[in-house]
């Protein structure tokens, strides 16, 4: 019992803070470079074909609390997207695997309502 009051809230946390998973198609090319921008906590990474990368928000974002992820490839191609994720959320984002942009079915998911 003890274990579990101790583990409990742990879990309630992760499941609480709203995600963002990027999805990179295995039919590209080029490895993607990018940068998370999370609340001014940066993350640098490198994404080969095929991939995937996450990054999760505040359970308690105020209403300064943004997301950006920025990418691109050696050819040149530099794109952003300001992400503002919804609690207890996952967000999903499929890129286009010619120019390195959303999908336009993604992106209509993606605007304030």
């Amino acid at each position: 019992m003890f274990l579990f009051l101790l583990i409990a809230p742990l879990v309630a946390w992760y499941f609480a803070a709203p995600g963002v998973i990027v999805h990179y198609p295995k039919e590209t090319p080029d490895e993607l470079r990018l940068i998370w921008n999370t609340h001014d906590q940066i993350t640098r990474q490198r994404m080969l074909p095929g991939e995937a990368t996450s990054e999760f928000g505040h359970v308690f974002p105020d209403k300064n609390f943004f997301m950006v992820f920025f990418w691109w490839t050696d050819r040149g191609l530099r794109k952003c997207i300001d992400i503002t994720p919804k609690r207890w959320a996952t967000i999903d984002i499929y890129l286009d695997r010619l120019v390195g942009s959303i999908s336009k079915k993604h992106l209509l998911r993606l605007l304030p309502v």
